[in-house]
């Protein structure tokens, strides 16, 4: 008669596996576990009731002025890298290859940077930071606000 190993053994046995193979891909060279490299230079501020904060934003237009001369914004997301500003630049590629309709378009890549990206000094500390793929499933921030 054979013997099978009761279903809590295999959860556990499922959860180690997966533990340790979640350990090795945040030891190696996958980009997902660095810190980003190019951080945006400029913020907009974000205001809920749990506090307000710095979203740090790529833009083709100084955000500190005013900026009469826009007559549509188009915001672009970028993807699990949070490589913002290469993003930016394909919107830039597309408004140039759109001709006058991307004249005066304010173009906006928010950078939803990740706790990890803390690492890097250019990263400001009031700057809103997420778990590990948090902002990509709409979740909130890990920033505290004081």
């Amino acid at each position: 008669m054979k013997k099978r190993l009761p279903i809590y053994c295999l959860c556990l046995g499922a959860i180690a596996l997966m533990t340790t193979l979640h350990g090795a891909s945040a030891d190696n060279s996958d980009p997902h576990f660095k810190p980003v490299e190019a951080v945006a230079s400029q913020s907009v501020t974000v205001s809920t009731p749990a506090g307000t904060g710095q979203l740090a934003v790529f833009a083709s237009n100084d955000l500190s002025l005013l900026q009469p001369d826009a007559t549509r914004a188009v915001i672009i997301i970028h993807g699990a890298l949070r490589n913002a500003a290469v993003f930016l630049e394909s919107l830039r590629l597309t408004a140039l290859a759109a001709r006058s309709a991307g004249d005066h378009a304010l173009l906006l890549a928010p950078q939803f940077l990740e706790e990890v990206d803390s690492q890097n000094p250019a990263v400001k500390r009031d700057w809103l930071r997420w778990p590990m793929g948090g902002w990509s499933g709409g979740g909130a921030c890990g920033t505290s606000f004081d």
